[in-house]
């Protein structure tokens, strides 16, 4: 849409830094701090053996996202709504 392909490349690189400082400064946090929350109710809950439990369904969840990207593309771990019509005739 940007004619001019030195804007183009500034528009391109702004959003870059954009999307990586929000990943970087509000959900990886966020996220850090769910996961540590579950890990402490689990650890509290079940003693070392929910633990134990916990950090395996978590690795089991990591793999699954994981191996849906790599096998199916990424569009396949976003909700029905979100992903593009077109390819989902």
């Amino acid at each position: 849409m940007l004619g001019d392909p030195w804007l183009r490349v500034a528009a391109i690189m702004g959003m870059v830094l954009f999307g990586g400082s929000l990943v970087g400064f509000v959900l990886a946090p966020a996220i850090s701090a769910l996961v540590n929350t579950l890990q402490r109710g689990s650890r509290r809950g079940m003693g070392e053996l929910g633990e134990i439990l916990f950090l395996c369904a978590l690795g089991v969840g990591v793999f699954w996202l994981y191996y849906c990207m790599y096998i199916q593309g990424p569009a396949s771990i976003l909700p029905r709504e979100w992903q593009n019509p077109i390819l989902h005739r």
